[in-house]
């Protein structure tokens, strides 16, 4: 279930301070001042892991959703 669209990203703007997008289930949006990156958030033996999953565009929301749906 994912709740972004793909114009959502694109419309994203870039700002001074880091925030996020979520999509569910762990997957989210990391903003930058110069870039956007896939990030997805999990636990793994009781503790939260932190996996980077590549720079928008060029993992693009439908890859970032299939490497969610194969951590789970």
């Amino acid at each position: 279930m994912g709740l972004l669209t793909d114009r959502q990203i694109q419309s994203a703007s870039h700002r001074s301070t880091d925030y996020f997008l979520s999509d569910g289930e762990g997957l989210y949006l990391r903003v930058r001042a110069t870039r956007k990156m896939w990030m997805l958030r999990y636990k793994q033996d009781g503790r939260e892991v932190r996996l980077g999953l590549g720079r928008y565009p060029f993992v693009s929301l439908a890859v970032a959703r299939v490497c969610r749906s194969l951590a789970h």
